[in-house]
């Protein structure tokens, strides 16, 4: 989980323009704050340390002074002149946005491109959320209108819902109403679970949730249904009032699969605790050569099964990993039409991710019956070892730098970490080597990659093959974070050095993350790294903030924190230099201190 939230911090924070501003003569805070030094330095790293840390650090009169300059800085950065929206390919919806905090008329904006970077937009979002926090209500509540409106991206929108709803929820709602009366299809197919989201929401009125389920109930019957069911499905599950069980019991029933049951069915089990779905999912569970139901049926209903605690989904699975299967070929496993579809790797899965008592003892079970020696047993036993269990850990170790299983090695090798044995860091070590050479196996003739789970991460081509192996080597770093150990650190410092800028951000973030004193040593090399840029934004504001304030704050009483400070105050960029300064007058990790 924490390498996922390292990769969105990167991709969400950078993404706003950070602007370099030299003014060396400013040596102090309060320098800094009469020169207006933050004014063109959007940074949303010191932001947060403002809003988080701030009020120890500074009087409240320099705080808030520090605070509008950044606010006023965003304020220039979200007001986007034509050229820079061309220059960051922004979609059509960008008219919209411009106009947000004062800008210019959406007609200057024709002819944008539409393949609009999510990653801009999603740092937006989360600076309005962080100026909403910050009490900035009027410019939030701004953004979060606009973005209801006219973002391209369904998931920013359902942010911006509930942003909104937060501060005005009867405006939210009405505002979602008049879109989900449009004649726009995919307007009201993105519109509808944000109605869900909206009355979902903490303190929404009771009232217009009611008035929520209705309109909801509105799109799934008649005509309506075929082509608005299941959007309208998702947000009758989002609001989780027991209101809206009936519906969602008429869109779980019926002869044939429709695709209305994966959302009403898992809504009404998990959400709503509702068993009356049971029954179908066990249905669902059969299959034969008479049978309308698809692997990917069964396999849908034994997940669910399982993930709610029926006894029914364990014995599928049990049932499926220990009876014999015929040999295939590689392409048999791949094949999602066929009833001869293999869905014991996938079952392992579900099976880990359901996770209980239960599945370890299918998991044991299972273990006892399969060929010795096959990829099954191994791939069980790694499933036992994500589960905690370690009685089939030497199995699992067996796996580790596997060529055909290196998405799996590091998998393997956090597990490992978790139960205490941390032997698979070398492992770690020596796959990045590889992975930095550009050296994997040939994934089109490794079946086991498929088998290993890792057939997803296969696309053919130059141009996917370095895709992937850069995914691979920032998972690598995300690991050796998480397992958080000395022998991480000089791995973790050396992968600073990677090509790809990405990953190099990825170790930056590692080390700021971890707990063990050794990793100052490594902030200390990160601080001078280049982090290189998304588009024409450079990622190094907001990388070495976030280093600068791990090392004044996790590591203030270790030596190598202070050059850390030390090269921060010497930063070219203003939002760097100003958090530097922050962690000298607080009195953590002066520089040239010794602890």
């Amino acid at each position: 989980m924490r390498g996922i939230l390292f990769e969105v911090s990167v991709a969400c924070l950078v993404v706003l323009s950070l602007l370099v501003a030299f003014v060396s003569e400013a040596a102090t805070i309060e320098e800094m704050l009469e020169a207006k030094s933050l004014v063109s330095a959007y940074n949303p790293e010191l932001l947060d340390y403002l809003i988080e840390e701030g009020s120890d650090v500074l009087p409240p009169d320099q705080r808030q002074t520090a605070l509008d300059q950044l606010v006023s800085a965003l304020r220039q950065d979200v007001e986007i002149t034509p050229e820079e929206q061309k220059a960051a390919a922004m979609s059509a919806a960008g008219a919209g946005l411009a106009q947000l905090l004062g800008g210019s008329s959406g007609s200057e904006f024709g002819g944008v491109a539409q393949d609009a970077t999510h990653e801009i937009w999603s740092g937006w979002v989360d600076s309005a959320f962080t100026l909403q926090r910050a009490g900035y209500d009027q410019e939030s509540d701004a953004f979060f209108k606009k973005c209801v409106e006219v973002f391209p991206y369904s998931d920013l929108r359902g942010r911006c819902a509930i942003g909104l709803a937060l501060a005005h929820p009867d405006e939210a709602y009405q505002r979602l109403t008049v879109l989900a009366d449009s004649n726009d299809t995919e307007t009201v197919k993105a519109v509808l679970p944000l109605l869900g989201e909206l009355a979902g929401s903490q303190d929404f009125p009771a009232d217009i949730r009611g008035k929520v389920i209705d309109k909801l109930g509105e799109f799934t019957g008649g005509m309506k249904k075929a082509t608005f069911g299941v959007a309208a499905c998702r947000g009758l599950v989002a609001t989780g009032d027991e209101r809206a069980v009936p519906t969602l019991q008429k869109l779980s029933s019926g002869m044939m699969n429709t695709d209305f049951f994966p959302c009403s069915r898992t809504g009404l089990l998990l959400t709503f605790q509702d068993r009356s779905v049971v029954p179908l999912l066990e249905k669902q569970l059969k299959g034969g050569t008479f049978s309308s139901t698809t692997p990917g049926d069964r396999l849908f209903a034994a997940s669910l099964l399982m993930r709610a605690g029926e006894a029914s989904g364990f014995s599928f699975a049990e049932t499926e990993l220990t009876k014999k299967k015929k040999k295939k070929g590689f392409g048999k496993f791949m094949k999602s039409g066929s009833d001869d579809v293999d869905l014991r790797p996938s079952l392992v899965t579900a099976l880990v991710r359901a996770g209980g008592d239960d599945a370890v003892r299918v998991l044991k079970t299972s273990a006892a019956s399969v060929e010795k020696g096959s990829w099954l047993e191994t791939w069980i036993a790694v499933g036992l070892l994500e589960l905690g269990d370690v009685s089939q850990i030497d199995l699992a170790k067996s796996a580790l730098g596997k060529p055909d299983w290196a998405f799996t090695t590091v998998r393997i090798a956090t597990a490992l970490a978790e139960n205490g044995d941390y032997s698979g860091v070398p492992a770690l070590a020596t796959l990045y080597d590889s992975a930095a050479r550009g050296v994997e196996p040939d994934w089109g003739k490794a079946s086991l990659a498929f088998l290993a789970g890792e057939g997803a991460e296969y696309q053919s081509g130059e141009k996917a093959k370095k895709a992937r192996l850069i995914r691979l080597r920032r998972q690598i770093a995300w690991a050796l974070s998480e397992i958080d150990r000395s022998a991480c650190v000089p791995i973790l410092t050396s992968i600073l050095g990677d090509a790809d800028p990405s990953v190099r951000s990825a170790a930056a973030f590692g080390l700021s993350a971890m707990t063990v004193p050794e990793a100052a040593s490594g902030l200390a090399e990160a601080v001078s790294v280049d982090y290189g840029t998304i588009g024409e934004v450079s990622r190094n504001p907001v990388v070495q903030a976030h280093i600068l304030r791990a090392a004044g704050t996790r590591f203030a009483d270790q030596e190598a924190a202070g050059p850390v400070v030390e090269a921060g105050l010497a930063s070219p960029y203003a939002s760097v230099r100003f958090l530097g300064l922050c962690q000298t007058s607080s009195g953590a990790a002066e520089p040239g201190s010794e602890g």
